[in-house]
């Protein structure tokens, strides 16, 4: 029979990786949100560009795609909150893996053989 004693620090420990693991889903959560709306957007905007389109070529108007674009550039702060959730991804993802380890090594070492 085995008897594994564990101490107020492995407690800590796993409350530790308990709370990370929240974050980490609070994150991923928000991520998929942020795709979410993104992928509304970009089918929004693909069926007004198609009826703008649809609309100049029936009326035969000339018009300057380069100016277009840079008429409709997107906001720089989404792509940069989108890198930011996703370095905070990765960071609690190695964060877990890091107190995962370190859990069982505490573990190892603190069984008693009966």
């Amino acid at each position: 029979m085995q008897c594994v004693l564990v101490s107020g620090e492995a407690l800590g420990e796993y409350e530790n990786l308990h709370r990370k693991f929240a974050i980490e889903q609070e994150c991923r959560d928000k991520a998929e949100e942020y795709a979410m709306q993104q992928v509304k957007a970009n089918k929004q905007l693909k069926r007004q560009s198609t009826i703008l389109l649809n609309t100049l070529v029936a009326k035969a108007v000339d018009f300057d795609l380069d100016e277009l674009a840079s008429e409709t550039d997107s906001d720089s702060s989404l792509t940069e909150d989108h890198g930011v959730f996703n370095k905070q991804i990765e960071g609690n993802f190695y964060n877990v893996k890091t107190a995962k380890t370190e859990i069982i090594k505490f573990i190892d070492k603190n069984v008693i053989k009966l």
